[in-house]
C-alpha cells in the first residue's frame, strides 16, 4: 500500500490532459476480476491441468462455446501469472504468460468460424475482456514486488495485440464505443509504467 501511496502522490504531478483521458468516472466498474488461481505452473499437475482443459475444448460442439472456454482458460493463466509475480516469482509466471498468450491466439482462430451473423457481438465481447485484462493487471501492478512484475509487460501486451486484431474489422460505431475503455486502459498502464521508470 506503501508503493501505491507513493506513485499516486507521484503521478499526480501529471499533466491534466493525462487525468481527463482517465474520465472522472472508472468504465471498469463492476467487471469480473481474476478468478482465483488454482495450480500454477510450479505445481506438479498443472500441466495435466492445462491437458484437461484441451480435452474440454475437444468435446465443444460450437465455436461459440470454443471461445468461451477459451475465455475463461485465459483468464485462468493470467490468474496464475499475477499470483506467481505476487510471490516473487517472475520465472514461475512464464509459462502461465506464455499459456496466455496461448489462448488468445486460440480465441482469434476459433473467431473466424463463428457465423458472420454473430461474429461481430462474439468480436465486441473478446475486446472488451481484452481491455479488461489489460485494466486489471495495471490496476494491481503497483501492489506487486518491484522486482518480478515487469515480467506481466509480456501479458499486457498480448492482450494489447489480440485486442488490435479483433478491433481492426468492426464498424467505426463499434470501436468507438470501446473508446472510453481504451483511455482508461492507456491511462492506467501509463502509471504503471512511470511507476517502474521512477523506481517505485
Amino acid at each position: 500500500m506503501m508503493r501505491r501511496l507513493a506513485a499516486t502522490l507521484l503521478l499526480a504531478g501529471l499533466p491534466l490532459i493525462a487525468q481527463a483521458g482517465h474520465g472522472l468516472i472508472n468504465s471498469f466498474a463492476g467487471i469480473e476480476w481474476l478468478p482465483e488461481p488454482g495450480m500454477t505452473p510450479r505445481d506438479f499437475g498443472w500441466r495435466a491441468d492445462c491437458w484437461m482443459e484441451e480435452l474440454q475444448v475437444l468435446a465443444a460442439s460450437t465455436p461459440e462455446d470454443i471461445v468461451a472456454l477459451r475465455q475463461a482458460q485465459a483468464m485462468e493463466r493470467l490468474a496464475e501469472a499475477v499470483r506467481l509475480v505476487k510471490d516473487d516469482e517472475a520465472s514461475a509466471a512464464q509459462p502461465a504468460i506464455a499459456a496466455y498468450a496461448a489462448r488468445l491466439e486460440d480465441i482469434a482462430a476459433t473467431m473466424e468460424d463463428i457465423a458472420s451473423e454473430a461474429r461481430t457481438a462474439a468480436r465486441l465481447a473478446f475486446a472488451a475482456r481484452l481491455l479488461e485484462a489489460q485494466y486489471i493487471v495495471s490496476t494491481e501492478y503497483l501492489d506487486l514486488p518491484r522486482t518480478a512484475r515487469t515480467a506481466l509487460a509480456q501479458a499486457v501486451e498480448a492482450a494489447r495485440a489480440a485486442y488490435l486484431v479483433q478491433r481492426a474489422p468492426l464498424s467505426r460505431h463499434d470501436q468507438e464505443s470501446l473508446f472510453f475503455r481504451e483511455e482508461e486502459v492507456r491511462w492506467s498502464w501509463e502509471q504503471a509504467q512511470a511507476a517502474d521508470a521512477q523506481g517505485l
